[in-house]
């Protein structure tokens, strides 16, 4: 058995048909999915959760992060060690809030997304990610990361492949870092995708 991670992102498609091999059905932004590509790219397994419709996908399909429970998804969040669920609400300010049960890479890539971006921990609210039913939750070992983003700080890395890979690198790195840390610590091989 190996250590394997998945990054979810929860956006909307505007008009373009997926590709067969991503999930999809409803959600947030363009823009989350290119953020969640970034992070993921050959290296992790990646979930979209994709709206077709040219507009209106969030008004009409949006599911909190609680109540998501798409089969194929909770499928491959049973084979995952680590997961990182990205999501995007409003605001003008640039931040991120870095939420989820598995407190130790919560807040390690919050430490590295702050060398470049305003991310602040979420331990309470809306954002905190912290129900054991919310889907960054879910996988094997029940301790995910949430990635909660502004839409003013989604718009700006949009602006700026510079600070798209920046985001991307950070959050990576500290995916690299968990899996090698169970790697060593299990005795398991090192293979990032979740794959049956």
């Amino acid at each position: 058995m190996s250590a394997r991670a998945l990054i979810s992102g929860f956006v909307e498609r505007s008009g373009r048909r997926p590709s067969r091999s991503s999930l999809r059905t409803a959600g947030k932004s363009n823009v989350v999915h290119r953020k969640s590509s970034a992070i993921a790219r050959d290296r992790y397994s990646l979930y979209c959760f994709e709206g077709l419709k040219q507009r209106g996908n969030r008004d009409l399909l949006h599911i909190t992060s609680t109540n998501f429970d798409e089969p194929s998804c909770l499928d491959l969040l049973s084979r995952c060690d680590v997961v990182v669920s990205v999501h995007g609400f409003g605001g003008e300010d640039k931040f991120i809030d870095v939420g989820g049960l598995d407190f130790k890479l919560r807040n390690k890539i919050c430490g590295s997304l702050s060398a470049r971006f305003d991310a602040r921990v979420a331990e309470t609210g809306r954002y905190a990610g912290v129900s054991p039913v919310n889907i960054c939750n879910r996988g094997r070992g029940g301790a995910g990361v949430q990635l909660e983003i502004t839409k003013a700080l989604r718009d700006a890395l949009l602006e700026s492949s510079k600070n798209m890979e920046a985001f991307a690198d950070a959050v990576r790195q500290s995916i690299d870092d968990a899996l090698a840390l169970i790697v060593r610590e299990s005795g398991r091989s090192g293979k990032h995708k979740c794959a049956p």
